[in-house]
Parts: structure tokens; C-alpha cells; sequence
């Protein structure tokens, strides 16, 4: 069936009124909150039974679900501390990997600094020896005028491109 828009309509949408229940249809498990808790299951058992006596079999019954209580309550505070566990090593872990870092970075903080005083003397030196080896060739000393550019020139370079390189 179609509609004037060249929409197909669905035929059994389920809101007809012909549908029935299932034969072997399963049936609703009823929820149950007290499964964990040993001591108030017992106690449950124990108004349901009537029973009036204080006698052997209500001690016993009651020494029973306390036991069971604190045998559950123990396993799952043995997890939790096991969990716990884990989780502490792992952030332990994580805690001496940084420390590491944080060593390192200070060993290069505290080396560049002492890098850097040497960077800017070369510097300084390389300039100073340009300068000398401009005037030494407008004289008749041109020999050492190149012997001099060259050595500024490379203090010079060793003082711009020594430096640390940037590491992510």
C-alpha cells in the first residue's frame, strides 16, 4: 500500500487489536534486594516460620546468617582492598615516572644555564675576532685577517646553533 507521495505504508504496525500473548512465554523473576544481606535473609526466614522459641534453633539460625553476613562483608571488603591495591600501585608508579622527568628536566635546567654562560662568551670572543679581522684587512696583514675571520666565525657559529635542541 502506497500513499500519494510514493510512501510505503507498513501493513501490521502492531496496533491492529488482533495480537495475542505467547503460549511459552517466560515468566518475570521478581527482584530479590535482600540477596546480599545474609543476616536479614535469616531473619525473614525466621518471622515466616513463626518460630517462638530462643531455643537451639534460633540461635543457630541467627549465629548462621551472621556468619554469612560477615563471611560476605569480608569478601567484598578483600576486593575492594585488592582494587584499591592495584590502583595505589599504578599511581605509585605514575608518581616515580614523573619524579624521574622532574630530575631529569632539573639536571638539563641546571646544565643549560652553565651552557649558555659559555654560548655567550663565545659569542662575544667570535664578534670581538670578526671585528679584528675587518680592520687586520684593510692593512697589509691580510694572512692573519683570514685566520681571524675564520676562528670568530666559528665561535660565532658555536655559540648560535650549541644550544639544546627542543625534544616534546
Amino acid at each position: 500500500m502506497e500513499n500519494e507521495n510514493n510512501i510505503p505504508v507498513h501493513d501490521s504496525s502492531g496496533s491492529d487489536g488482533s495480537q495475542t500473548n505467547q503460549e511459552n512465554a517466560p515468566s518475570l523473576i521478581e527482584g530479590r534486594p535482600l540477596d546480599g544481606l545474609h543476616m536479614a535473609k535469616t531473619i525473614e526466614g525466621l518471622a515466616v516460620s513463626h518460630s517462638r522459641s530462643l531455643g537451639g534453633e534460633v540461635t543457630s539460625a541467627l549465629i548462621a546468617g551472621a556468619t554469612s553476613q560477615i563471611a560476605g562483608d569480608y569478601s567484598d571488603l578483600k576486593n575492594k582492598h585488592n582494587l584499591l591495591g592495584e590502583k595505589f600501585e599504578n599511581q605509585r608508579d605514575e608518581l616515580e615516572k614523573t619524579r624521574t622527568k622532574n630530575a631529569v628536566l632539573s639536571e638539563r635546567i641546571r646544565l643549560e644555564a652553565g651552557n649558555k654562560n659559555l654560548r655567550n662568551l663565545a659569542i662575544t670572543i667570535g664578534t670581538s675576532l670578526v671585528g679584528t679581522a675587518i680592520y687586520l684587512s684593510r692593512t697589509t696583514l691580510d694572512i692573519y685577517a683570514f685566520g681571524t675571520f675564520s676562528l670568530g666565525a666559528l665561535l660565532l657559529l658555536l655559540g648560535w646553533f650549541s644550544g639544546p635542541k627542543e625534544e616534546k
